[in-house]
């Protein structure tokens, strides 16, 4: 399997797009467990700030507050933030924003 993905992706996330909407995800399992923002920073000892910010996309909750979430909600934690998009947008950071990068060019793993 080829990293064309990966291409394609910081491609659209120097566009503007929304790569990995998480946000979306949280702020629904939080509504629909009748739960505010105050209330679940309590839960996993964070400010209502930083809850806010993850509903926004403005920051990534860490692997702990996933699984804590995760566990409070009753999911899996790939419902809240997908592993594969995760991963593409953790790798994404290691290529500089002006890299140009041809599909020809990314190694067959």
């Amino acid at each position: 399997k080829r990293l064309d993905f990966l291409v394609e992706y910081k491609q659209k996330k120097a566009q503007g797009g929304n790569t990995v909407d998480y946000g979306k995800n949280l702020a629904r399992l939080r509504i629909n467990a009748n739960m505010s923002q105050e209330e679940l920073a309590s839960h996993l000892f964070v400010s209502r700030d930083l809850v806010s910010k993850w509903e926004n996309n403005k920051r990534r909750p860490g692997y702990d507050a996933l699984q804590k979430m995760a566990s409070l909600f009753s999911v899996e934690p790939e419902s809240i933030i997908p592993v594969e998009k995760k991963l593409a947008d953790e790798l994404s950071l290691c290529i500089p924003e002006n890299c140009e990068i041809a599909p020809e060019q990314l190694p067959k793993i």
